[in-house]
């Protein structure tokens, strides 16, 4: 509040004068909003307050049921407060929602009320409900609720895999309320179901609530697979098996029969004595605990018949190398056929094979070879089976003859015209019979071919410049049975001759003859020579020798003509070819008688002269000596010629007599 008093004039100023003036109420003030909550939820009111200038402290009265309008179940804790702010005050119950709620204030200037209201929601109450127990598999029938706050919901499951028959309002893999809920296929255990409820008014919460569903797994049971069957009075080893709910299960047989543990899986049964067909074998588990039922499976079995073999009961004789051929046949069509054999010693084979022929006839071929030198016996066994079941074994004797030998035998050589004798064929074992072929009968001389031994022939000659050979053949054959072939060789060595085209020579007493090189017609031939003189005085020469003939230093004492004769013989391989003659002539020395000098006038003939030679048949040559310095003035004069020296008419122009020698 102000006063101001205006006073004119300047020597008079203006004075204000202030004071406060505090005007007071009761408290002015309002609640905050408070909700809405969810019944069982609480709220912690607050206000904004203005206190109207008061002083003292104010007090307050907080009323949560004013009037006890709220009904019984519904009055929340606490129902009043005397603090500013009250604390927690908690709404059980949504009925006679909304509620009222006050609060008084009070300072020095008086009191002011304020009312105030809360809603109180009501909650959502799930129950999913107890199912089962269930078997494997088996569907199960939902029947849960939703109530409070609203009445829907959906279901999911913790495993997955499994299906609702009604989708849900939760998405993919929910269910409806009142699905049906198959759980995943083969699967045993416990499977938590969860109903969910949609979501009601803010600020109550979806509420979820799980159900446990405990699915047992089956009994099961598998009697095996046995696709071989069983032989007749035979065993059959099982292989049961179970599963599941299921601790141990028993065996039974439509046929009877034994089985050797009735209550193992892996018993054996054996069927009745020389029963053949169908059994139903039937294998059931124990009654497990819970709802399910026992196991049971059945499993055909055939029980197989036993074939019957039959087979010869010898076969062969054979011969060694060649095939023994057993036909076996069976009772039953197909049946395999196993077989060995027993082999003596020295006797080789297959010692044991299979025939699968697809039939209830097979054949056996397998070759033999007998090393020994006598006939040896084989046994064969055969064990014929059908469907997996063996027979009784049948046996086949087989005969195997030995392979017959004969030889070795050395080659034979022999020179034209000699005597071939082939060696004696003799066999091991003893008495084989031989056969016989020659590869080059016209060659040799021998026969084509022949049975039995050769007999001896003379060599055919070979006059070519190569040898001549055979091969004989030779096969021995014991009980029908051709043995090993030997052969030898038939040689006929060609015949050496001595091909030198000069065979004489002719020297003069006392010279040396050229030596002389034999050739021949075959290369490696030697020579042999003899040599003869026709005289005793002749000397110098060799008597015999071998190889070339060498040079000789020979002499003719005589006043005849003489020679030595050599005889050739060529030899190669010890076959000696025909002799040749080797003549060397040997000149005597002739020894000359002259006839008288003459002497003559010129213009007179000569005589004819009178020469004479001591070697008969002699012959003469003359010849002048010096005739270059004869004079010219000599003419008609012999120079030289042959025979005697003739006669001649001399004339000499001049003063003087000359000799002419």
């Amino acid at each position: 509040m102000g006063l101001n008093n205006q006073v004119l004039g300047a020597s008079c100023a203006q004075t204000t004068y202030s004071q406060q003036i505090t005007i007071k109420g009761p408290p002015q003030f309002s609640i905050n909003p408070v909700g809405p909550i969810c019944a069982g939820g609480s709220i912690s009111p607050t206000i904004v307050m203005n206190n109207c200038y008061g002083t003292s402290p104010n007090t307050y009265a907080w009323n949560f049921n004013p009037g006890n309008t709220i009904p019984a179940g519904s009055i929340p804790t606490p129902t009043s407060a005397n603090t500013l702010n009250p604390g927690s005050i908690t709404y059980p119950s949504s009925t006679g929602s909304p509620f009222p709620f006050n609060l008084v204030a009070t300072n020095e200037c008086g009191q002011t009320t304020v009312a105030s209201t809360v809603v109180v929601n009501n909650p959502v109450v799930v129950t999913p409900g107890s199912y089962g127990p269930f078997c494997l598999n088996s569907p199960v029938q939902l029947n849960g609720t939703v109530s409070g706050g609203v009445n829907t919901g959906y279901w999911t499951a913790n495993v997955a895999g499994g299906s609702f028959s009604i989708p849900g309002l939760g998405g993919a893999n929910t269910g409806a309320l009142n699905a049906i809920y198959s759980p995943p296929a083969g699967y045993s255990g416990n499977i938590i179901l969860t109903l969910t409820s949609g979501q009601p008014i803010a600020p109550c919460q979806a509420v979820s609530a799980p159900t446990t569903i405990l699915f047992n797994p089956l009994a099961t049971a598998s009697a095996g697979v046995y696709p071989n069957g069983v032989c007749m009075n035979g065993s059959l080893s099982l292989n049961g098996s179970i599963g599941g709910a299921a601790s141990s299960a028993s065996w039974s047989s439509s046929i009877g029969g034994t089985f050797s543990n009735v209550n193992s899986l892996t018993s054996s049964w054996s069927p009745p004595a020389n029963f053949t067909g169908t059994a139903t074998l039937t294998l059931t588990t124990n009654d497990p605990a819970g709802p399910c039922n026992p196991a049971v499976a059945t499993i055909n079995v055939t029980v197989h018949p036993l074939p019957v073999a039959t087979a010869p009961q010898s076969v062969g004789p054979i011969c060694s190398g060649s095939n023994a051929v057993i036909n076996i046949t069976s009772t039953i069509n197909p049946t395999s056929f196993a077989w060995t054999a027993s082999f003596p010693a020295g006797v080789t084979g297959t010692a044991s094979g299979t025939l699968n022929p697809g039939s209830s006839n097979a054949t056996l071929t397998t070759a033999l070879i007998n090393n020994t030198n006598a006939p040896q016996t084989l046994t064969y066994t055969f064990i014929p089976s059908s469907n997996g079941c063996p027979g009784a074994p049948v046996t086949t004797q087989v005969v195997v003859q030995p392979v017959a030998t004969v030889g070795p035998f050395g080659p034979i050589t022999v020179c034209p015209g000699a005597t071939i004798t082939p060696p004696a064929f003799v066999s091991n074992p003893n008495g084989a019979t031989f056969s016989w072929v020659s590869s080059n009968p016209a060659g040799v001389g021998s026969p084509p071919n022949g049975t039995g031994q050769m007999s001896p022939w003379t060599a055919l000659a070979n006059n070519s410049n190569t040898t001549v050979f055979s091969n004989i053949a030779v096969t021995p054959t014991f009980n029908n049975c051709p043995g090993t072939t030997a052969s030898f060789v038939i040689t006929i060595n060609p015949t050496p001759t001595v091909t030198n085209n000069t065979l004489t020579q002719s020297i003069c007493s006392g010279a040396n003859t050229a030596a002389v090189t034999w050739t021949s017609n075959l290369a490696g031939t030697t020579y042999a020579w003899t040599a003869v003189a026709s005289a005793a005085t002749l000397t110098g020469f060799t008597p015999s020798g071998n190889g070339n003939l060498p040079s000789l230093n020979l002499s003719n004492n005589s006043n005849s003509i003489g020679t030595v004769t050599y005889t050739v013989t060529p030899t190669r391989n010890g076959c000696s070819g025909p002799a040749i003659t080797y003549t060397i002539t040997v000149n005597p020395i002739p020894q000359l008688t002259l006839s008288q000098n003459q002497t003559v006038c010129g213009g007179v003939a000569t005589a004819l002269s009178s020469f004479s030679n001591s070697v008969a048949g002699g012959s003469y040559t003359y010849a002048l000596q010096s005739p270059g310095l004869v004079p010219a003035s000599l003419t008609g004069y012999p120079t030289n010629g042959s025979g005697q020296v003739p006669v001649a008419t001399i004339n000499n122009s001049g003063i003087n007599p000359y000799t002419l020698n």
